[in-house]
Formats: C-alpha cells, sequence, structure tokens
C-alpha cells in the first residue's frame, strides 16, 4: 500500500523550508509585481483597484501552496526526479521561444523539441516519460488553480479584434507562487548510510510507475530525497463572448483534459517507449489546441459587449460606488435615466452635469435562455458619477490591440529601419 500518511507528513516537514530559499522570496516579489501592474491597468480603467498587491499576493500564495501539495503528491506517486526531467535544457529553450512568440514560454512547447531532439539525435540525455510527466502534472495545477480562481480580480479592457471590431471585455490574468516537493535519485553506500535507511520511508514494489533507468552497483541502493523548490503558475486569458468565471472554467476543463492524456501517454511511454514520440508531438501540439479552442470559441462567438441598437450597454461596476449600491451590474443595459433615452456615455453625463436631485434609471437585465427581465433603481441626492464602465463607443482612444507583433517581428522590424 502507498504510504500516503508517511509521505504527507514528510512533505508538512519540508515544505516550510521553502521560506529560507531566497529564491521563494524572489518568486514572491515577481509575482506581486505583476499584480502592481494589474491593479494599475484596472484603477486605469475603474478608479480603484480590486485590493492591495500585497494582499493579493497573499491569498494567490495560499492558493497555490494547496496547489503545490497536490501537484507534489502526484509526483511522488508516479516517481518524477529532477534528475531526468531535464530542467537545464527546457528553460533556456524556453526562454528562447518566447522570443518568438510569448506564450511559447510554457514548458509544453520547449519540453516537446527537448524529447523530439532525445528521440531523434540521442541528445540531451533525458528521461522523456519523467519529462512529459512533468509538463502534465504542473499543468494539471495550473487547471486546478483556474477552476478555483482564475476568474477573481477580471479587469475590464476594450480590445479590437481581429476583425477590427471594437470590443468590451475581461482580461483574465493570475500568478501563483507554489512549493513543489521534488525528487532526486541517488545511489549512496548501503554500509556508510545505514542511519538513513534506518529512517526511509518504504514504497510498494511497484513504485515508482516511471523506473529511473538507473541499475545501482553492488553495495549500493536506489534512494529518493525529497526537497522543496520554488516556482510560479500564470494564467493569462481573455473574455469577449462570455463571462469571466464561464471562461475561465472552459478553459480549466480543458487544460485538465490535455494534462492528463498527457499524463497517461507519460506514463505508459516508459514501458511502451514507442508512445514517447506520440508523447513528445502531444505535449506542444494538444496544448496549442486547448489555446485554440478557447480562442475560437470567444472570437468566433457572439460577443457579450458590444453597443446595443438602444441604450447603454454596463461592461463593469466601481465597486462601492453609486451603482453598485442599488445593485447594477455586468450586463445590464440603462434605457433610460429620469425618463430620457440614455444610449451613450454622453447622453448619461449630460444628464449628470445637470445636477438633478435623485436619479430613476430604468434598464433591463439579460437573463439565461435569451430572457431579458426590467428593472428600475432610485438613488436619492445628488449623484455626480455614477461608477460604470460601459461597452466601448466608437473613436475609444484606449484600447488593446489583439493584432500583436511579437518580439521577434519588432526585432526583425529594427534590424530593417522600420518604425
Amino acid at each position: 500500500m502507498f504510504p500516503f500518511g508517511k509521505i504527507a507528513f514528510s512533505m508538512l516537514m519540508i515544505i516550510p523550508t521553502i521560506v529560507l530559499n531566497p529564491m521563494f522570496w524572489v518568486v514572491v516579489v515577481l509575482v506581486s509585481a505583476q499584480y502592481s501592474r494589474i491593479n494599475h491597468i484596472r484603477e486605469r480603467m475603474l478608479g480603484s483597484a480590486a485590493a492591495s498587491p500585497m494582499r493579493l499576493t497573499a491569498v494567490a500564495a495560499l492558493y497555490g501552496f494547496a496547489g503545490g501539495i497536490i501537484g507534489s503528491f502526484i509526483f511522488i506517486f508516479i516517481g518524477v526526479t529532477i534528475n531526468g526531467a531535464g530542467l537545464a535544457y527546457i528553460w533556456p529553450l524556453a526562454l528562447l521561444l518566447m522570443f518568438i512568440e510569448p506564450r511559447f514560454l510554457c514548458f509544453s512547447y520547449a519540453g516537446g523539441l527537448v524529447a523530439l531532439s532525445n528521440l531523434i539525435f540521442g541528445f540531451p540525455d533525458v528521461s522523456i516519460p519523467e519529462l512529459m510527466s512533468l509538463i502534465a502534472v504542473l499543468h494539471m495545477v495550473e487547471s486546478i488553480l483556474i477552476w478555483v480562481s482564475g476568474h477573481e480580480g477580471a479587469v475590464p479592457v476594450f480590445v479590437k479584434d481581429i476583425k477590427g471590431r471594437l470590443l468590451g471585455g475581461f482580461s483574465l490574468q493570475k500568478f501563483w507562487p507554489i512549493p513543489i516537493i521534488a525528487m532526486m535519485v541517488m545511489m549512496p553506500d548501503m554500509a556508510r548510510f545505514r542511519d538513513l535507511f534506518r529512517n526511509a520511508i518504504h514504497m510498494p514494489e511497484w513504485w515508482p510507475l516511471i523506473k529511473p533507468g538507473i541499475t545501482p552497483p553492488p553495495g549500493k541502493e536506489l534512494i529518493y530525497l525529497m526537497f522543496a523548490i520554488p516556482a510560479a503558475l500564470g494564467y493569462g486569458d481573455i473574455a469577449l463572448a462570455r463571462m469571466p468565471l464561464d471562461r475561465s472554467k472552459a478553459t480549466a476543463k480543458h487544460l485538465m483534459l490535455f494534462s492528463v492524456a498527457l499524463l497517461m501517454l507519460a506514463v505508459a511511454s516508459a514501458k511502451y517507449s514507442f508512445l514517447r514520440f506520440l508523447a513528445a508531438l502531444f505535449s506542444p501540439i494538444g496544448h496549442e489546441a486547448v489555446i485554440n479552442i478557447g480562442r475560437r470559441m470567444e472570437f468566433q462567438g457572439d460577443p457579450l459587449f458590444v453597443k446595443p441598437e438602444k441604450g447603454l450597454k454596463i461592461l463593469d461596476v466601481v465597486p462601492g460606488s453609486a451603482a453598485d449600491r442599488v445593485g447594477l451590474r455586468t450586463g445590464d443595459i440603462i434605457l433610460s435615466v429620469n425618463g430620457e433615452e440614455t444610449n451613450s456615455k454622453s447622453d448619461l453625463m449630460r444628464i449628470l452635469q445637470s445636477e438633478p436631485p435623485h436619479l430613476y434609471i430604468e434598464g433591463i437585465s439579460p437573463e439565461p435562455g435569451g430572457r431579458a427581465r426590467t428593472f428600475t433603481k432610485t438613488m436619492l441626492g445628488n449623484i455626480e458619477v455614477l461608477g460604470i464602465i460601459s461597452v466601448p463607443e466608437p473613436g475609444e482612444p484606449f484600447y488593446i490591440d489583439l493584432n500583436h507583433v511579437t518580439p521577434l517581428k519588432r526585432f526583425l522590424r529594427w534590424l530593417r529601419g522600420d518604425v
């Protein structure tokens, strides 16, 4: 029987040591810097931040610790070691690929290329089952974190899509510092390290699922040492045809399916070597399929946040604002204010600048199934700012152009002297 209890106890004893690792704090600072950047964008759009970067980082760290424990259990259960995973080859290649396309920083692409190079040229010397398992488990943890918290802190944005349309949407960006309990296989002399073997956790005969491929010489024994290493996971998405919660759930589901399929291929390839080519190809191709499926659903679906034929549609509501207090929400359409038709931001601004003693808002709120319910909201007192972000209108000065230029294209343009 697998010693879950003893493994869990050992992990709990090891994880606190990660706090003493300087690299852990480097990861925390980098994650905090990302949340500070996201807050700056949110303040630009809404005028207020969701929370301080420190609080956002602390919450992300709690999620990350939970995800790290889950991932570490899977690593240990399978028997993945860093000896054969080839991290020293993956990181430089991933950074190089990022120069071509930012999303290629993901290990799925670099790991697939490293595995194919090993299969075709015999270099570098890596264990493909362990490498593919590493990639699969990291994405499995990422999918869990996206499912639980990927929608939180969504930032409203205006984007110009590949068709040139100006759309409203939400940018989903999350970062999590995670502790990973990694294993390293060693071959110490049994006579010199008797105490070490006496305190070791004895594993079942079927373990590990992925054998290290090392035969110890006489007088030595294979042992696996556990130690904590800091890592980070990130998630970036955009929601145009679905609400942020629905978008993140769909991404998490597709990513989990990819992870499980890759993990099954990785474990099976340890026994059936012909599957290693399939695993190496599936790593980048499967990941790219996950991204393309999500993009197709967003860009080919009907956008949620476009200017309606009549009324002013709400993209987001500023927390604590007058609109928030009376219950206006994302997707609501304001049809009139104080009996005057409100079809644009300028219409609303004109009414607010007249300093009425109250606001009487009539509108509709979309519901599932294509239905809509009418609503009325009353605000007493002089309301100078309603506190909403409406969907983009023609002539918006700030938007994100999704027809982005990759770093490589920018570099080539610089070499040619193009502006």
